[in-house]
């Protein structure tokens, strides 16, 4: 009965954040004073049906909807905490709507709300494997780009996540 009730509440959009598979990102770690960040969550459809789709006036294709949402983190000092539920708003729905992609949002940390640069994180992709368990990364203070600790873009392909993640953030040193 509880199902049926939950199933119900996601298609009428009364549930904020309904995930059939309960994922969610939760981030922790530490992040240098300086420093801001929040992640957007990326979702499309994924039912190829035209009531799913929007028309793509530039070429004439149909192609599927697309919608983002921000969560942002809870910072301390220099640590921090994120929990991003990553079903969609009203649940899958009809379309079938999925968390796609995921991205690091970064900048100053000095109270505005528009970060400098945003870059892939994580792409869900039902053939990958499960999410890093930890992830440091070093951001350049002049364009905020951020690379892990060996040079890399910290772009990971997931199909889960299983606890939280450590996320360290840090300055790049020499800017």
């Amino acid at each position: 009965m509880f199902r049926i009730l939950a199933i119900v509440a996601a298609l009428l959009g009364l549930v904020a954040c309904n995930s059939s598979d309960g994922q969610s990102l939760d981030l922790e770690g530490n992040i240098n004073p300086s420093m801001g960040y929040w992640v957007r969550v990326d979702y499309q459809t994924t039912v190829n049906d035209e009531s799913c789709l929007t028309l793509d006036t530039a070429d004439g294709r149909w192609i599927r909807k697309f919608e983002s949402r921000t969560v942002k983190p809870s910072i301390n000092g220099t640590t921090h905490t994120l929990s991003a539920g990553l079903g969609h708003k009203g649940g899958p729905g009809k379309c079938g709507w999925r968390a796609e992609k995921i991205d690091l949002c970064i900048g100053p940390r000095d109270g505005s709300d528009t970060a400098a640069r945003c870059q892939d994180l994580f792409v869900i992709n039902d053939f990958a494997g499960p999410a890093p368990t930890a992830l440091f990364l070093a951001c350049s203070p002049v364009n905020w780009n951020c690379l892990t600790l060996d040079g890399r873009t910290p772009y990971n392909e997931v199909k889960t996540f299983a606890g939280k993640l450590k996320l360290d953030l840090t300055l790049a040193s020499g800017g």
